[in-house]
């Protein structure tokens, strides 16, 4: 594989993985929303059923799912700014690849050339 090709398969390899890191991060953010939301509404509902010690466990957790949301909301923008940034960069590159033709015609018939080797052993 020549430098170029593999700079750039380098920084898309990270493009991806930060993307997954990303898409991973995005989901346990709207889990934690989605367990707050549900805290709320315990409390809620719970005003003038439970006893204080209960209520006091309710409120408790709605403290801790806020925080949980308001942890993984920092994260999941952490995230988002690195995964720019990678594409930033695997974008550059890809650009700096394209403007040195990097795809030259040696390499077109180094590919035919193998392709062509491939079609003669399987036939």
């Amino acid at each position: 594989m020549r430098p170029y090709t593999l700079t750039v398969t380098v920084c898309l390899s990270v493009l991806i993985l930060f993307w997954l890191i990303t898409t991973k991060a995005k989901k346990n953010y709207e889990q934690k929303c989605r367990d707050k939301d549900e805290a709320e509404q315990a409390v809620h509902r719970s005003a003038n059923v439970v006893n204080p010690k209960q209520q006091e466990k309710l409120f408790v957790k709605l403290a801790t799912s806020k925080t949980a949301v308001e942890d993984s909301d920092k994260a999941y923008l952490l995230h988002i700014n690195t995964l720019d940034k990678v594409r930033e960069e695997w974008q550059s590159e890809h650009i700096k690849a394209c403007e040195h033709n990097v795809v030259s015609a040696a390499w077109i018939q180094e590919v035919n050339a193998a392709e062509l080797l491939l079609h003669l052993n399987f036939s």
